[in-house]
């Protein structure tokens, strides 16, 4: 049996979870890195139209490259610092960055469904309940302190993370389930489905996959090494998925000109966002559907019936 409680293992815990860090911050990175030229041509989008999941998408992006930072920097310095300031600047940013990818998710829902407002009610009070538990979180995290023989920040009480742990899995997990649901609710043909369809099942499997082992270890709170070893993949995992899925989304929107036909017997409605359509493309028997910026966003076929975008 392993003794979870062994100085050793502890220590060995510990550094698997560096390692996890670098493995997984450097794939934000590096993501982060390859797709700046997109963010920064939202950021120039932005300051000419304002748009909320734009804006979410950016903070998002942000929260996550300084959570990042933070802890290479936290996990590299050999000198004593001022531990419980840094892991409270970890964590805030950190659970700002999930709250922002969680209201991504809300977006998205409300605009498959239509903005039903008991679907809207519901993703509502999923956003608030999930960032009521972070910021509860964060207020009784358990502080860290300085270690001189392993020359790091070691948390302290990181069982105290368990609850809002669960409540982030069953919140996230509960709305991607609305939102498949709303997906098969609303199928259709044409490229947008599939590219929505598609998302939606990544998105689920991502969050299943990551989540599971860090609400495990935490439950089972083996010991504070143990408990926050998948702490750091979760938040990059879910944080990624969220402004992939956005950008994807985007360019989408950007590199496609949609001729969308009305029918009585589709039901994929609302997914997609038009601007103000050239005249010439309006006819008696289509709606121009050019671009699709969002769920959620700047809805104006609402009122005339399903719509079903066709791949270009």
């Amino acid at each position: 049996m392993v003794d979870w409680h062994d100085p050793l293992v502890i220590q060995e815990n510990y550094a698997s979870g560096a390692i996890l860090i670098y493995v997984t911050g450097g794939i934000f990175l590096w993501e982060w890195v390859t797709n700046l030229y997109l963010d920064w041509s939202l950021f120039s989008a932005i300051m000419v139209r304002w748009k909320w999941p734009t804006l979410l998408y950016l903070l998002t992006r942000l929260s996550t490259l300084i959570t990042v930072i933070c802890l290479f920097i936290s996990i590299n310095v050999k000198r004593e610092l001022d531990c419980n300031a840094s892991i409270h600047v970890i964590l805030g940013f950190g659970y700002f960055a999930m709250a922002l990818s969680s209201c991504l998710i809300a977006f998205r829902i409300a605009g498959i469904w239509n903005r039903r407002p008991s679907i809207v009610i519901f993703v509502t009070v999923a956003v608030f309940v999930n960032t009521a538990f972070f910021i509860y979180a964060l207020i009784t995290n358990g502080g860290s302190v300085w270690v001189p023989e392993a020359k790091a920040c070691i948390e302290l009480h990181t069982v105290r993370n368990r609850l809002n742990t669960i409540v982030a899995f069953a919140t996230d997990v509960l709305m991607l389930i609305v939102m498949l649901v709303g997906i098969w609710v609303k199928r259709a043909s044409g490229g947008l489905y599939r590219l929505v369809y598609r998302q939606g099942i990544i998105w689920f499997l991502v969050a299943i996959i990551f989540y599971v082992p860090l609400v495990v270890l935490v439950t089972l709170n083996l010991n504070d090494a143990m408990n926050v070893l998948f702490q750091m993949p979760v938040c990059i995992a879910m944080t990624l998925c969220a402004t992939r899925m956005h950008r994807g989304l985007y360019e989408y929107a950007n590199t496609t000109h949609v001729v969308a036909e009305i029918s009585e017997s589709t039901q994929f409605n609302s997914i997609s966002y038009p601007v103000d359509a050239p005249s010439n493309l309006t006819t008696e028997n289509t709606t121009p559907a050019v671009p699709i910026v969002h769920a959620a966003e700047n809805d104006k076929l609402t009122n005339i019936g399903s719509t079903i975008c066709s791949e270009v």
